[in-house]
């Protein structure tokens, strides 16, 4: 299981959200957080440790990055 905290990055947040919910089953393959009143994710959760599918996906992790900087991503 891998964790992502998102900040305030709202645009490429919502990217890494669209791409996830459309290419990947939630609850098998990942949770998502979305607070109160929040219109993008707050938290992702990846399931399946190092083996995940969405960890190997490169553009998924390219959408990742991208929110570094912008957003005061913060990866445990």
């Amino acid at each position: 299981m891998k964790e992502f905290y998102f900040g305030f990055d709202v645009d490429n947040i919502y990217e890494v959200m669209k791409y996830v919910k459309d290419n990947y089953v939630e609850v098998d393959d990942y949770e998502m957080s979305v607070g109160y009143g929040d219109d993008v994710m707050n938290y992702l959760e990846v399931k399946g440790g190092s083996s995940s599918k969405l960890l190997k996906d490169e553009y998924f992790l390219e959408l990742v990055d991208s929110c570094d900087g912008g957003g005061e991503f913060d990866e445990d």
